[in-house]
């Protein structure tokens, strides 16, 4: 899975930049799309994130693994200092259930744009 990955920087529209890494199945078509998000002092390269990608991909899925803001090898992608001292807005803005699933499904189309996968076969 390592071997596969490949950087992909995505922008968000209030201009933060996110580091992943996808990697994507090489011989074989892919049985889905699994992405994968660390704790809070974590990273892409954490070992439960590496572990599970790992024996996903072995298991014929693509992966991608996500770096939050600021986390991992990403400080040098947003200057300055990133806090929140209000936590309504945050709270409004990143866990509100339609707007989530909305970015999710957003993140999703930016990193398989030129994959054939099923979006909504269920995965067990």
């Amino acid at each position: 899975m390592c071997d596969a990955a490949r950087e992909m920087i995505i922008t968000t529209p209030e201009g933060v930049r996110l580091q992943g890494y996808y990697s994507c199945q090489k011989s074989k078509t892919a049985v889905g799309l699994v992405i994968l998000l660390h704790g809070w002092e974590g990273s892409v390269d954490s070992t439960y994130i590496t572990c599970t990608g790992k024996a996903l991909y072995r298991r014929g899925y693509n992966i991608f693994r996500l770096n939050f803001r600021d986390h991992g090898d990403s400080h040098h992608l947003n200057p300055g200092i990133f806090y929140r001292i209000d936590r309504k807005p945050l709270i409004r803005k990143y866990f509100l259930k339609s707007w989530y699933e909305q970015k999710l499904a957003d993140l999703f189309d930016t990193i398989v744009k030129e994959d054939k996968i099923d979006h909504f076969r269920p995965i067990y």
